[in-house]
């Protein structure tokens, strides 16, 4: 039962949570599913539209879990997505004459999750965990005075490891060990490459100016124990943070006119020309580590105080004493 948000376990005010670890493999195998689905059968026409806009939702989650090996083994697998799209409306006015249009703009997310748990002895446990996590949008960037090649498309991806054991050490000390492994990617692509033509209150043209790969691999490793003495209940641990990034997203690199009417842009002459310049590519990392106690007694019946101190250092900062005193108590 962990009840002090502001212990000195957290970087930041943390929750209040209650813990449950269980045996793994017990029970039976179960599992359950569900799918959900909405169109544009109801919806209303847009009123700048000239007729309703295609819209829909599918839904979709299934998980089971169950044991391997009795009171040994047990596993776990879960996936689910949305899948669905919605219409964007232009109107804006063109040489050329009036457009009035609607773009479909799909959405499409999927989740896998697979867990494992397994009893290494009768007082320690191991459990593994990876997820995936996928998004796509389309024709971003596209609706109102915004024309179809303004649209651009996103594409992330996570994946994630998590590896924690728990065990007993004698009879007063718990120890709990974890490791966390990320790695994801933002991939933005534009349509068009062309430089954008914004005419105000008209409309806007050419390339969205927006491209490039951002990636990001991250990692923590923390210890934290448990241990009584008296009527003190104490928990201590170290974590150490580590984060790569490296980016090559670039916005406005192709340029954008700005005309403030049609009558200037039909004669060729801009208000202004901007223009993002230089080399997009960044690479950076960080380390960060921290050790905290944090100590919880009941004075009295109805009064329990909570004291403890964190210490944290990083890379880029050359300051490494930074003490952080916590205090708190319940009533």
């Amino acid at each position: 039962f962990n009840t002090n948000s502001y212990s000195a376990e957290y970087h930041e005010a943390g929750m209040v949570r209650v813990e449950v670890i269980t045996k793994p493999g017990m029970g039976n195998w179960r599992g359950m599913m569900n799918f959900g689905f909405r169109d544009d059968s109801l919806n209303a026409t847009n009123k700048f539209a000239t007729s309703r806009g295609p819209e829909q939702q599918k839904r979709f989650m299934v998980n089971a879990q169950g044991p391997i090996a009795k009171g040994k083994t047990g596993l776990s697998i879960s996936a689910d997505g949305n899948l669905s799209y919605d219409a964007q409306t232009i109107v804006a006015t063109t040489p050329t004459g009036e457009v009035n249009d609607q773009v479909r703009r799909p959405v499409d997310s999927v989740n896998a999750t697979v867990r494992l748990e397994q009893a290494l002895g009768p007082t320690s446990q191991l459990r593994a965990e990876y997820t995936r996590r996928e998004n796509s949008r389309s024709n971003l960037g596209v609706g109102d005075f915004d024309l179809t090649d303004r649209a651009y498309a996103v594409d992330t991806m996570t994946d994630a490891l998590r590896v924690r054991n728990t065990r007993t050490i004698g009879k007063r000390v718990f120890s709990e060990l974890r490791f966390e492994a990320t790695q994801s990617s933002n991939t933005t692509t534009s349509v068009s490459n062309a430089p954008a033509i914004r005419v105000l209150d008209q409309f806007t043209s050419g390339g969205a100016g927006q491209s490039g790969v951002r990636e990001g691999r991250q990692f923590t490793v923390a210890q934290n124990f448990d241990f009584s003495i008296a009527k003190h209940m104490l928990r201590a641990g170290v974590l150490v943070d580590g984060a790569w990034w490296d980016s090559t997203q670039q916005n406005n690199a192709n340029g954008t006119f700005t005309f403030s009417s049609m009558a200037d842009y039909l004669a060729g002459r801009p208000r202004t020309f901007t223009r993002r310049v230089g080399d997009p590519d960044v690479s950076y990392s960080q380390f960060e580590a921290g050790w905290y106690v944090q100590d919880d007694f009941r004075l009295t019946k109805n009064l329990n105080v909570s004291l403890g101190v964190r210490q944290e250092m990083q890379t880029h900062v050359d300051d490494k004493w930074n003490l952080a005193p916590r205090g708190a108590f319940s009533y």
